[in-house]
């Protein structure tokens, strides 16, 4: 009880709580001194305590040694926050993602990273194909489906009804209707990519209530595609079957309509641009 007493062991406890202090606060040298300093007086209070077995005396060094580097290595850097610091890391790797993946491209790289050119060329002609299969060649039907591999349908029961045929669903498109769209492997993995981001528990809410915004976007463009060829097939047919016959009346006129009415992605990438660089300044 007498060492318990004594006041050097009150410095000794001052010291060894200091270092824990300064080891958060100020750094990891400040704190090394301190349990020095601490394990010193420590081993000086154990001298002077009057205890005259030298294995007791061992005994307390030891303790005062041992209590001095579980310390040292408790305090250490990173020996509290690594799960911390792979979050942030994790963090960082999504904000460069989508850094790369959208903040980087124009209006026109936008459209293309989420296949929407060749989306809407390609759906063009299967509406032809529908409309008017002798107008399509045997190359170019083998083309389109070709295309759409592995993409998905987007069905309208505006314009297409569903028919049970022997136990399976028979779609068919209401006369002088597109009653289907597709798109694309390439649309499907990008809205998934986005769709993970957007979802994302790690990244700033603002940062993904801006992915959310520019999903939106592309959904809308995505719906408004079987709308606009519908409008350019009920205006005249001709804009269908002649959209892709270079030097008629109404070559480009389909496709050109849909571009007139599509929602640009630049806006919604700039606020994400905005919000990844609040994110990734220190």
């Amino acid at each position: 009880m007498e060492i318990l007493t004594h006041p050097v062991t009150a410095i000794f406890l001052c010291l060894m709580l200091g270092a824990v202090a300064v080891s958060g606060k100020f750094s990891r040298h400040a704190a090394n001194f301190l349990l020095t300093a601490a394990w010193a007086v420590g081993v000086f209070g154990i001298m002077r305590a009057g205890i005259r077995d030298i294995r007791i005396i061992g005994i307390l060094v030891c303790v005062v040694t041992a209590i001095g580097l579980f310390t040292s290595w408790w305090i250490r850097p990173g020996a509290t926050d690594s799960s911390a610091t792979n979050s942030i890391s994790g963090t960082q790797k999504q904000l460069e993602e989508i850094n790369e993946f959208i903040c980087q491209k124009s209006e026109l790289e936008l459209r293309e990273e989420f296949d929407f050119p060749q989306m809407l060329k390609y759906n063009i002609k299967f509406a032809k194909r529908n409309l008017a299969p002798q107008l399509v060649s045997s190359d170019d039907s083998a083309a389109i489906d070709q295309f759409f591999l592995n993409g998905q349908a987007r069905l309208d029961l505006r314009y297409a009804k569903i028919k049970n045929v022997n136990n399976r669903a028979d779609v068919e498109w209401i006369r002088g209707k597109v009653g289907v769209v597709n798109t694309s492997k390439k649309y499907v993995e990008r809205r998934k990519a986005l769709s993970r981001l957007a979802s994302s528990a790690t990244l700033p809410p603002d940062v993904t209530a801006a992915l959310r915004m520019l999903d939106d976007s592309v959904e809308k463009d995505s719906a408004l595609m079987i709308d606009s060829l519908n409008g350019s097939l009920a205006a005249d047919p001709r804009n269908i079957l002649e959209d892709d016959v270079y030097g008629t009346e109404r070559y480009g006129s389909a496709s050109g309509a849909y571009w007139k009415k599509f929602i640009p992605l630049r806006p919604a990438a700039d606020v994400i641009a905005n919000t990844v660089g609040k994110a990734l300044r220190p």
